[in-house]
């Protein structure tokens, strides 16, 4: 390429250029560098003589690291379960710190999340969670019926008129009540009159939901006379 200047063998920054990079077609010249640090990459010869570009990326890398290294030593603190071991890397959101967790699990993170709080264990704490909330689901379901539900007597928050069962229908210009039970859902009635499906409503409570009650409340009698029993055997 005429006016072409031959860089092979100069050394900018880190970067020291092999050869002119084939590859590359277009207008811009690219050039094969080997950096400091062992690492060949391939440099647009404008960058590499202006400045921009003076490693194969290292450089920026230790700087960033080395800051956020001095900035702050958290080694031996505890954040909830976790205590901070040794820093391993910054990332994009700052210092990334290796923890281990009570449980004997581990982690790495950002030292933002240890300090805020978002990060208290390895895991395992949200992993309790979990099962924590699925055995209280699994406690209030009764025969395909979550009694916590059918007690509320508060409406629903994406209620639409203020009234449990009872919703509006666009279409035909007209309340609907209904109720679900045992994962159906059954339909009592439809009024121009928001009164009318309310009370229908009601009375569909007291007697889907109450006779139901009624039983819960025996077999939770019946239930913990079992477990008794059962608990004292194992004695």
């Amino acid at each position: 390429m005429p006016g072409l200047i031959d860089i092979t063998g100069r050394t900018y920054g880190r970067l020291k250029v092999l050869k002119k990079d084939e590859s590359k077609k277009g207008k811009r010249i690219f050039w094969i560098c080997e950096c400091q640090c062992g690492t060949i990459v391939s440099v647009r010869g404008d960058f590499l003589k202006n400045g921009n570009t003076s490693s194969c990326g290292c450089l920026n890398a230790e700087n960033i690291h080395k800051k956020r290294r001095n900035s702050i030593d958290i080694s031996e603190k505890r954040f909830g379960l976790l205590t901070a071991k040794y820093y391993v890397k910054s990332g994009k959101y700052g210092a990334i710190w290796h923890c281990e967790c009570d449980c004997g699990g581990s982690i790495d993170t950002y030292v933002s999340s240890l300090t805020s709080g978002n990060a208290k264990s390895c895991g395992c704490l949200d992993k309790q969670n979990r099962e924590e909330q699925h055995r209280k689901l699994h406690d209030m379901m009764i025969a395909d019926t979550n009694i916590s539900l059918i007690k509320k007597t508060n409406p629903n928050k994406n209620t639409t008129t203020g009234i449990r069962g009872v919703s509006w229908c666009t279409s035909k210009q007209r309340y609907i009540a209904s109720i679900k039970f045992q994962k159906k859902q059954y339909y009592l009635c439809s009024s121009s009159d928001i009164e009318v499906c309310k009370k229908a409503r009601e009375e569909a409570e007291k007697q889907v939901f109450g006779n139901f009650l009624e039983w819960y409340e025996e077999y939770k009698k019946t239930h913990k006379c079992a477990d008794s029993e059962g608990n004292d055997a194992e004695k």
